[in-house]
C-alpha cells in the first residue's frame, strides 16, 4: 500500500508554500519599515548628516538580517510542522495496515473453524445414519430370534408330548400283550381297535415334530452364526 504523504493545510503546491512564505517576509518588512521611518525621524532630530548616513547603512542591514532570520525561522517552523505531520500519517498508515492485517488473520481463523465444524456435522451425520441402520437390522435379527424361540419351545413341547405318547403306547402293548396270551378272542378286538387308533396319534404328532423340526433347520440356515451363539449364550 503506498503511502499519502500530502499534509492537511498544504495539499497544493510548493508555489502556495512559498507564496505563503512571501507574504510572512513582506510582511515583516513592512514591520520594519515602520521601525526604520522612526529611526530616521530620530536621526534628522539629533545626529548630522554624516550620522545619518551612518545610521541608514546601519537600519538596512538591520533589515535585511531581519528578514534573513524571519525567513530562515519561518522555513525551519514549516519544516518541522511538515515532517512531524508525516510522521504522524504514516503511523495512522501503519496502525490501519496492521488493524487490516489482524481482522484478515482473525477471518481466516473463523473460515477455517467453520469448515472444521462442517465436517464434523457432516461425519456425525453419516454416522448417525449408519447406527440407524444397523439398530434396524438389529431389530430384524432379534424378530427372527423370537420366532426361532418360538419354534424351539413348540418342538419341544411336541417332543414331551411324542415322549408321553411312546410311554402311553409302551404301556398299551404290555396290556395287549397280556390280554392276548389270556386268549380273549372278543377283547382282542377292542384292543385291535385302540390300537389302532393309538398309532394313528402317535404317527400324526410323529409328523408334525418333523415338519416343525426341518423348518426350523431351514429358517437356522438364514440367520448369522454370530446371533445364534449370541442367543444360546442369553
Amino acid at each position: 500500500m503506498s503511502i499519502n504523504t500530502s499534509i492537511p493545510y498544504y495539499r497544493n503546491s510548493s508555489r502556495e508554500i512559498n507564496k505563503t512564505i512571501r507574504e510572512i517576509v513582506q510582511a515583516e518588512a513592512i514591520k520594519s519599515a515602520r521601525m526604520l521611518s522612526r529611526d530616521k525621524v530620530k536621526v534628522k532630530q539629533n545626529t548630522s548628516i554624516g550620522d545619518l548616513n551612518r545610521s541608514k547603512r546601519q537600519v538596512n542591514n538591520s533589515f535585511y538580517d531581519n528578514t534573513s532570520n524571519s525567513q530562515n525561522e519561518n522555513s525551519n517552523i514549516l519544516s518541522v510542522y511538515l515532517v512531524n505531520a508525516f510522521q504522524e500519517k504514516k503511523e495512522n498508515l501503519q496502525r490501519i495496515q496492521m488493524q487490516d492485517i489482524t481482522n484478515k488473520n482473525k477471518f481466516d481463523e473463523n473460515k477455517q473453524r467453520e469448515i472444521k465444524y462442517l465436517m464434523r456435522i457432516a461425519a456425525l451425520e453419516k454416522e448417525s445414519s449408519k447406527l440407524t441402520e444397523l439398530a434396524t437390522k438389529l431389530k430384524k435379527e432379534n424378530q427372527l430370534l423370537k420366532q426361532q424361540n418360538n419354534q424351539d419351545l413348540i418342538i419341544y413341547q411336541l417332543q414331551e408330548a411324542l415322549n408321553i405318547s411312546k410311554s402311553e403306547n409302551s404301556t398299551l402293548k404290555k396290556q395287549i400283550t397280556q390280554l392276548q396270551n389270556s386268549n380273549t378272542p372278543c377283547f382282542n378286538n377292542s384292543v385291535y381297535r385302540v390300537q389302532k387308533h393309538q398309532t394313528l396319534t402317535t404317527n400324526h404328532t410323529v409328523n408334525n415334530t418333523n415338519n416343525i423340526s426341518q423348518d426350523n433347520v431351514k429358517f437356522k440356515e438364514h440367520i448369522p452364526s454370530y446371533l445364534i451363539a449370541l442367543s444360546l449364550a442369553e
